[in-house]
């Protein structure tokens, strides 16, 4: 009921999500479901991640992961890679 005819979300609670700015959006989805990748490309999200998709322009890291498509692997690779952005620099001491 959330979705309009064209299968565009449109409820107030999907505009709230789409216009949060989260540090950082990971979008669990394994399918082409247009909705969430509709949600995804929309969000003020300051970086988003995905899998590889149709829809590049969307995420800004992609995780290729056909060999073993599931959810626990999708989320062993994003905490993988993530935390390798996010390591603290060495300092010179």
């Amino acid at each position: 009921k959330d979705i309009n005819w064209v299968k565009i979300p449109d409820c107030t609670e999907t505009k709230n999500f789409i216009d949060e700015e989260f540090n950082i959006l990971i979008d669990l989805n394994l399918g082409n479901c247009f909705p969430l990748q509709y949600i995804c490309g929309l969000s003020k999200a300051n970086f988003k991640v995905g899998i590889t998709s149709n829809n590049p322009e969307v995420y800004d890291l992609m995780l290729h992961i056909e060999k073993k498509k599931t959810l626990e692997n999708l989320i062993n690779q994003a905490s993988h890679y993530l935390d390798m952005i996010n390591k603290p620099i060495p300092t010179n001491s």
